[in-house]
């Protein structure tokens, strides 16, 4: 439920807060029961915010996505992950830092190309793919924030999907444990709506710099955590 209400508030966040959960009580669900729950949450908030999504800046970002995809999984071979963590862990954190600090800009597509290159680097060497979108967009209204990465977060998550289809990688227990917590997912989903009222009344620029801050440090601690 609460990471249905955050992601459906400020775009992204719904991983960070259910994939530490999951990986304590129910580890053989990870990744698939995530992303089986990811794609209708994608597709609930494109749909709601429809009229607002950004599509000249998804293909850059789209674009940037597949690259830095196939360039995560180079990393990740020759990397260890707990390093990468950190690594990408402090950079998104300085990236916090300066937009903090310095007034907010609206980049254009090259890098937009770059912020999904580094999505998708994020996503799958160190399963941190949100921030460095969220923070390309932190000057925007919510609803183009919120309904663009979730177009953006359906395409990453039907390859993904795929891809663990043709592993078969799937199981019966992870499909039916994505439907159970699918009302519960609703019901985050529904109190979104006000969250989301509040939020865009205001700037939502502190909650996405916050978030991303809190993404970060997360990161940085699995791979501290990784080390011993």
């Amino acid at each position: 439920m609460t990471g249905g209400l955050v992601q459906g508030s400020i775009g992204f966040g719904f991983a960070l807060i259910a994939a530490p959960v999951l990986a304590v009580v129910r580890p053989a669900a990870l990744p698939t029961t995530l992303i089986l729950l990811g794609a209708p949450l994608s597709v609930v908030v494109a749909r709601r915010e429809r009229a607002s999504v950004d599509f000249a800046g998804l293909g850059p970002l789209l674009g940037g996505r597949v690259v830095g995809s196939l360039a995560g999984a180079v990393v990740l071979v020759a990397v260890p992950g707990r390093f990468l963590s950190v690594l990408f862990g402090g950079l998104i954190l300085v990236a916090v830092i300066l937009s903090a600090v310095r007034p907010a800009v609206r980049p254009g597509r090259g890098w937009r190309f770059v912020a999904g290159v580094a999505s998708g680097v994020m996503a799958t060497a160190a399963a941190v793919g949100g921030p460095a979108l969220a923070l390309v967009y932190q000057d925007r209204a919510g609803s183009v924030v919120r309904s663009t990465l979730a177009v953006f977060f359906l395409f990453g998550l039907t390859i993904s999907l795929a891809a663990l289809a043709v592993a078969g990688q799937i199981t019966g227990a992870q499909v039916a444990l994505a439907v159970w917590l699918l009302p519960a997912l609703a019901l985050g989903l529904a109190a979104s709506r006000a969250a989301t009222r509040r939020l865009d009344g205001r700037s939502l620029r502190p909650a996405v710099l916050g978030f991303s801050a809190i993404s970060a440090i997360v990161a940085i601690a699995n791979g501290i955590a990784g080390d011993r």
